[in-house]
């Protein structure tokens, strides 16, 4: 991968990790009463967790970075706003963050074993030549 998207993604890991970190301890003073004060947290534990996963998967693949990036800004960002805002609306994004992460985490998968998700259905050369000697 080109060292330029690299230094942006780490760029944006750790610009993510430190609103993380920032937005967790903001959020622990200004929400310690509230009943959304968990769905925040959840947000800034994914945040920097998935802030790390973008510093170690960077410099591998540019697909699995942006994935990672797009999916922390709808899903933490979502929640984010609807707990500052109250308005329901913003939850309708936090899917499409999550389907986002795990798509990412999936292609992480990919990465490592090399197989393309095509493959799965296509018969090995070993297990086409064992079926055609049985018949």
């Amino acid at each position: 991968m080109e060292s330029r998207w690299i230094k942006i993604f780490q760029i944006a890991a750790a610009f993510l990790g430190f609103t993380a970190v920032l937005l967790g301890a903001v959020g622990a003073h200004i929400l310690s009463e509230s009943p959304s004060l968990k769905s925040f947290e959840t947000a800034t534990r994914f945040q920097l967790m998935h802030a790390i996963f973008l510093i170690v998967v960077s410099s591998r693949s540019r697909a699995t970075s942006s994935l990672i990036s797009i999916g922390c800004v709808f899903f933490c960002g979502s929640i984010y706003l609807k707990t500052m805002t109250g308005m329901e609306f913003w939850s309708n994004f936090t899917p499409i963050g999550g389907l986002l992460l795990m798509a990412a985490w999936m292609s992480v998968g990919f990465l490592t074993t090399r197989v393309h998700p095509c493959e799965w259905a296509r018969p090995s050369p070993n297990e086409v030549s064992s079926e055609y000697h049985r018949l």
